[in-house]
């Protein structure tokens, strides 16, 4: 590095890095759409641990096949609503099901199913809670 010049082999950027890039950009969009649709949920968990949700979820979403931005928002948002650990909640073991299914024939009719399965066990849930006088 002779006069303080950069050798152009320094200056590339390679694939795994723009994926890196990307993946970030992906994280703060998913995090961005949590806590706006959230506000008190995620201001209650803090901001490293929806960060750390959003992260693994993003794991977890491409192990299963969902790759593309919206698909992987769609498994976090569910991530974000029932828990990181979902997939290994006994109680949830209908989503596990759903996940692991070769009854769906591409990952995005599986996470359709996913995301109806989990807003019928929430609205469940809510009305369990609330009890027989909210029905």
């Amino acid at each position: 590095m002779a006069g303080g010049t950069v050798p152009d082999s320094f200056l590339v950027i390679r694939n795994a890095q723009l994926q890196v890039f990307a993946e970030e950009k992906e994280g703060q969009w998913v995090i961005d759409y949590l806590a706006g649709s959230y506000p008190e949920i995620a201001g209650a968990m803090g901001m490293a641990a929806l960060r750390n949700l959003v992260k693994t979820a993003q794991a977890k979403a491409r192990s299963h096949g969902f790759h593309e931005p919206q698909m992987v928002r769609k498994y976090a948002h569910a991530a974000f609503l029932l828990g990181a650990d979902f997939e290994s909640n006994p109680q949830m073991a209908w989503a596990r099901q759903i996940l692991s299914s070769p009854r769906y024939k591409d990952p995005l009719s599986r996470l359709r199913a996913l995301e109806d399965a989990t807003v019928r066990y929430l609205e469940q849930a809510s009305s369990k809670a609330n009890g027989p006088e909210s029905r």
